[in-house]
């Protein structure tokens, strides 16, 4: 457990379970953005941008993944690919990314174009 600064007055118990998991859940994601400890800085940035924009969208005007990608001065596929992988680590989704049914319906208008 955490050691109580005496210049500061916790809002909360150290001692408690939630303050407990929140502090698992914070290394996980830590674990994540560092690739476990074996990140390039170019991958670690990647992956913060990445967990920035997934989690407070409205910080890059909603943005799509291609948009973040071209900003970044990164591949499309190299954005995505980071996405997917928070996504698949920690069943987080953001709400700008498209879910199966979004993709579904996506295929069947391609299909229709060109059969």
């Amino acid at each position: 457990m955490m050691e109580p600064h005496e210049d500061f007055k916790y809002p909360y118990d150290l001692e408690t379970k939630e303050v407990a998991d929140l502090g698992i859940a914070i290394a996980d994601v830590m674990d994540w953005v560092t690739d476990g400890g074996r990140g390039r800085r170019a991958g670690i940035l990647t992956r913060i941008y990445v967990l920035m924009w997934i989690i407070r969208p409205e910080y890059f005007q909603d943005a799509t993944e291609a948009k973040m990608a071209k900003e970044l001065g990164l591949s499309t596929s190299g954005f995505c690919k980071a996405v997917s992988s928070f996504r698949d680590r920690f069943g987080f989704f953001s709400p700008l990314c498209r879910n199966g049914e979004h993709r579904e319906k996506c295929r069947k208008s391609a299909l229709k174009r060109n059969p």
